[in-house]
């Protein structure tokens, strides 16, 4: 028999096994935490409980994450579909009443937002560490590196997170200067998304230590994000200089928006997080 596709073992000690709904492997009840009666209940024709091995559920949260994250910028892209359409409704009623035709329409708008969400997946993990000194030049590449690591892991442990961060990969950005006195951004890969949420959530920590007041932590927002948040931004500066106060710009609904504190309060409740 094979091995359980969880604890990697065989299954020669325990005979009574289970199968993966998703990929079919052999798991140990023991690993899925299912006794025998329970097995058969899951197996009924009545029900229809799946049972998923470690592998095969990591997968499915991941496309979970997708599925999310492309409608979360459903709505950014809804007006450039209508206009779609409505090309597509001019150029039809065209054709019928014998007129040329308009340019066509272009798939770019598609394209873009395939490639949005395929950059916004990829980024999610990704945090950047601003105000970090660079290290020596006398130093070899890789002994930079590791200070680097050091130093980012002396900024996490700083905001006072309490969390345990996993430093995938780190890099500076930019081309090195020797004459330049402002430090490249460091950009980390953690090992979950919600270490960076994490990190954000408690980054106004460091502002009341004097060895980190200048060091800033941010998402690793998308070009398009980067431009919707500006225009956000001054659309709350426009908004608090005629009157209006306790506005913020919060992550609601998969969109980033201008709300006031009481709206922001309510979607605590609805576990939203901050978009800063």
């Amino acid at each position: 028999m094979s091995s359980c596709a969880n604890c990697g073992a065989s299954n020669t000690k325990q005979k009574l096994s289970i199968q993966c709904d998703a990929c079919r492997r052999d798991l140990h009840l023991s690993c899925v935490g299912l006794s025998e009666s329970e097995v058969k209940f899951t197996r009924a024709k009545s029900r229809s409980i799946n049972v998923v091995c470690n592998s095969c559920n990591g997968n499915m949260e991941q496309f979970r994450d997708l599925h999310s994250l492309i409608a979360s910028i459903r709505d950014e892209f809804t007006a450039s579909i209508t206009r779609l359409r409505d090309d597509f409704s001019t150029q039809l009623s065209a054709l019928r009443n014998g007129h040329s035709l308009p340019s066509a329409p272009s798939l770019t708008d598609f394209e873009e937002v395939v490639h949005e969400v395929v950059e916004r997946q990829n980024r999610k993990s990704n945090i950047l560490i601003f105000g970090v000194p660079e290290q020596s030049s006398a130093l070899s590449a890789t002994q930079r590196s590791e200070k680097d690591r050091t130093a980012v892991n002396g900024v996490f442990w700083a905001t006072g997170s309490g969390g345990q961060f996993r430093i995938v990969k780190l890099v500076r950005l930019g081309r090195f200067v020797q004459s330049s006195t402002r430090p490249r951004p460091i950009k980390a890969t953690l090992g979950a998304e919600s270490e960076v949420h994490d990190l954000i959530r408690h980054a106004k920590h460091l502002k009341s230590q004097a060895d980190f007041a200048s060091t800033s932590l941010r998402y690793d927002r998308t070009p398009r994000q980067q431009k919707l948040y500006e225009q956000l931004r001054a659309q709350l500066n426009e908004r608090v200089a005629n009157g209006e106060q306790n506005l913020k710009i919060r992550f609601l609904d998969g969109s980033p928006k201008i709300t006031q504190a009481k709206n922001y309060l309510k979607s605590l409740k609805q576990k939203t997080r901050l978009y800063t």
